[in-house]
């Protein structure tokens, strides 16, 4: 017995040759198939975009059944599954917005303006109790030292030594090589 291939889609298997492969991937059954496949993921907001442009099919209104299909140009939605498919888009607007909420929330609690407001209020008078008079900018606070790995390298590059304690000195007018 020889090799046979196995369609996912229509769930039909075939003796594997490229004439009958061919065949069968161009066949109107199998495109039908992976239409439908397809359109159970579709994102609900474009579906009923689609099938409300589309003129409903009087076959399948009268009797519940279409010879064509799911290759009808005309649209087997009723009205209630047309609202059903309404409510889940506004339903999935909302999960968005409140997942939207709660991330900003936590950013709000964990960056808080009063926390830091306070913070730099509590060093600005503990400063003042000591008799530093000088204000303290944050850049003059900030102290850099090289990590263990590369404190065994001599002649490091300018790039990776840390900055001068008091920051670098800078220029009006900075010539850069030519």
């Amino acid at each position: 017995m020889g090799k046979r291939y196995y369609c996912d889609y229509c769930d039909k298997t075939f003796p594997d040759n490229p004439q009958n492969r061919k065949k069968h991937l161009k066949g109107i059954q199998h495109q039908i198939a992976i239409n439908s496949h397809y359109d159970q993921y579709k994102d609900p907001a474009v579906k009923l975009k689609e099938e409300s442009q589309k003129k409903p099919c009087r076959r399948y209104q009268q009797t519940g059944f279409c010879d064509f299909g799911l290759s009808c140009r005309y649209s087997h939605m009723t009205p209630e599954s047309l609202q059903a498919l309404e409510k889940e888009i506004e339903h999935r607007k909302h999960q968005k917005l409140t997942r939207r909420k709660r991330k900003r929330a936590k950013l709000d609690e964990s960056f808080s303006l009063d926390d830091w407001l306070a913070k730099k209020l509590k060093k600005k008078a503990t400063n003042e109790l000591k008799g530093e008079n000088e204000p303290s900018t944050e850049a003059d606070e900030i102290t850099f030292t090289l990590p263990p790995e590369l404190q065994s390298i001599p002649n490091l590059p300018p790039s990776l030594l840390p900055p001068p304690q008091g920051g670098y000195q800078l220029t009006e007018k900075a010539d850069w090589g030519w």
